[in-house]
């Protein structure tokens, strides 16, 4: 139904079917087919500018199981925005009058009342690329991929589904097709977001390992170099193998430099020169609380550490208990054993479990995140300070240099006693950057996920999804060669549709051709038929599957006849039996369905001796009359 302006209307009303709208080009057939996907929730309106002003309201009453639902959307020239929807679901619905006509809800909340009433109640489909169209859940709007078949996609050698030609949206549909098929369900989908997920964990999980394997090469060939300069300065060190441990290599440092610490306090300056003594009294204080600061700021990284592993574990927990929000519908209070009878616990007081855990660890993840503040502003605070000795300090020992270049005796002595000291300060500061690494605990953690990820994909394993696609498949195949014989094709049929690039292909010998090199428009035009119908059939005939029964084909004979005048002059030619053929196979395709399928087909053909395709004729587009 469509709304003017001025209280005028047009309405259309499908039947069980074939329904065929026939007449002249620009008279508003294939815009049949934009005002539908509108009311499905598309984000781009294709309707031609013509109709779109004279149009306030394009309604679509569907019928989807035992329930009417009627979707109304307004033209991009009222005054609504083109978010807003009327939606309403219901027994025995009527189309409401424009004076009743008011959104009600937002054209997002009404593509997932819409999925779900198809059977669609699945979670997001979690991937890497978070922000992704594909992290989304299965919707209403990737099934009109199988609902419409417009002009330019009708006969097309390179596409063969509706939107398509969007490369994330042929990505969607090859990973609903499953969907599509019925061949899995919500809790498939629910293990397999959980199971996403703990990949994700995993693949996280090992880039830190690689960066902190990286990090120990870096470090273990630096601290070589300073256990080098060690024993440069006299002191005895064992000789370390290139591949001494990280851990082993610091924890030599750390105590030697404690050790050099101590012997730097023994350097004395001559009896009588009394302002050097209380300078180096000045200096080892300093030192004295930089070490003392350079440890407490080594506990605070390690700290930060500790809390960000316990973090990321609290928040990984929680995401995979999150998965119980996923389901909104009600499930029974009550459970039992199928076997001996007994009692057992309910879904609900599962899901009620769960939720209270994944409240317990929002709770600690809470407490966890309160800490790192405070952690955050000690490091700050002991680096300001750290900062600030090094600054005295540098005035110090640049004080007690100047005054000892005065004595050739002390001059010596101190130079290799400032030499060991800013080596044990650079020395110091390594190990402080370099602590021991928590490797232990980030292989545990990626153990755990890893076994977690096994347990999951054996439960996904049971559902045996591949081997029902593939019968699905199957059968889908052997409807599409049916309806492919009583086309006009170059060769016999054998045809397949294939799930992964979402084409036809064409068994010749044992070479699989696809449907972009099979030739020639009529090839192209019968495949898509052919293909369609046979997708349908498996649909219709399916104990369960979203897809809506419903197929919109734009112009069928355009290959045979490009225009209106075209198909007149041709009259009772070779090609105006081969456009019949193309109507032969939509009847029976319906009549296959016993009522399950309704088609409605936007043509210029309009065969006046044949009473079958008169009857379908639901409209004539012809002399003035259109649309609009």
């Amino acid at each position: 139904m469509i709304y003017g302006s001025e209280n005028d209307s047009r309405r259309f009303d499908f039947r069980p079917g074939v329904n065929i709208i026939t007449g002249e080009s620009k008279r508003g057939k294939t815009s049949v087919i934009w005002i539908v996907d509108w009311c499905l929730g598309a984000s781009k309106s294709q309707i031609p500018g013509q109709i779109a002003d004279y149009a306030e309201w394009y309604l679509l009453h569907l019928t989807i199981g035992e329930q009417d639902v009627v979707l109304g959307r307004p033209s991009l020239r009222s005054k609504h925005k083109k978010t807003q929807m009327y939606f309403h679901v219901g027994r025995r619905l009527s189309l409401p009058q424009p004076k009743d006509l008011e959104p009600n809800e937002h054209v997002d909340v009404v593509k997932k009342a819409l999925s779900d009433l198809l059977g669609l109640a699945f979670p997001d489909i979690k991937t890497h690329e978070a922000d992704s169209p594909l992290a989304s859940r299965p919707s209403v709007r990737d099934l009109t991929s199988f609902v419409f078949q417009p002009q330019n996609i009708v006969a097309n050698k390179d596409v063969l589904l509706y939107r398509l030609d969007d490369s994330v949206q042929r990505k969607r549909v090859a990973r609903i097709v499953p969907v599509a098929l019925g061949v899995v369900d919500p809790s498939y989908y629910a293990t397999r977001t959980e199971l996403d997920g703990v990949e994700r964990e995993i693949r996280t999980l090992e880039q830190k390992m690689e960066r902190r394997a990286r990090q120990e090469i870096e470090a273990r060939i630096k601290a070589l170099d300073f256990v080098e300069a060690l024993k440069r300065h006299g002191v005895d060190t064992p000789n370390f193998s290139a591949s001494a441990s990280h851990d082993m290599l610091l924890g030599y440092l750390d105590s030697h430099t404690k050790q050099v610490e101590l012997s730097r306090s023994s350097v004395r300056l001559l009896p009588d020169d009394e302002e050097e003594r209380r300078l180096l009294v000045v200096s080892t204080q300093l030192r004295e609380e930089l070490s003392g600061l350079t440890r407490d700021l080594r506990r605070i990284k390690d700290l930060q550490a500790a809390r960000s592993l316990y973090e990321d574990a609290l928040t990984s927990q929680k995401s995979r208990v999150a998965a119980v929000d996923f389901f909104s519908v009600p499930v029974d209070g009550h459970s039992s054993c199928p076997v001996c009878g007994s009692e057992t616990e309910s879904a609900a007081q599962v899901a009620a479990r769960y939720k209270e855990v994944a409240e317990s660890l929002s709770e600690e993840l809470s407490v966890a995140q309160a800490v790192s503040p405070a952690l955050e502003a000690k490091s700050v605070e002991i680096r300001e300070r750290l900062s600030e000795i090094r600054r005295e300090l540098t005035r110090v020992e640049a004080k007690v240099l100047e005054l000892r270049q005065q004595n050739d005796k002390a001059r010596s002595l101190d130079r290799i006693s400032m030499e060991r000291f800013l080596l044990v300060g650079r020395i110091a500061e390594f190990v402080s950057e370099h602590g021991r690494m928590a490797e232990d605990a980030l292989l545990k953690q990626l153990d755990e996920a890893r076994q977690r990820g096994r347990e999951l994909q054996e439960r996904i394993d049971e559902y045996q999804a591949p081997l029902k696609q593939s019968a699905a498949l199957s059968r889908i195949n052997q409807y599409l060669n049916d309806y492919a014989q009583g086309l006009d094709l170059e060769w016999p049929p054998r045809l397949y549709f294939d799930p992964n690039s979402l084409t036809v292909f064409q068994i010749n010998g044992n070479t699989p051709i696809p449907l972009e090199g099979m030739g020639s428009g009529a090839n192209w035009v019968s495949c898509h038929v052919a293909c369609l119908l046979g997708l349908h059939r498996f649909f219709t005939e399916a104990s369960f599957s979203p897809v809506p029964s419903m197929l919109f084909v734009d112009q069928p004979s355009q290959v045979y006849f490009p225009s209106e005048e075209e198909a007149q002059r041709r009259g009772k030619s070779t090609d105006t039996e081969r456009v019949r053929q193309i109507y032969r196979t939509l009847f029976r395709a319906v009549n296959n369905a016993e009522g399950k399928l309704q088609i409605i087909v936007l043509d210029h053909a309009d065969f006046e001796d044949w009473p079958e395709f008169q009857g379908a004729v639901i409209r004539r587009f012809r002399d003035g009359q259109g649309l609009i």
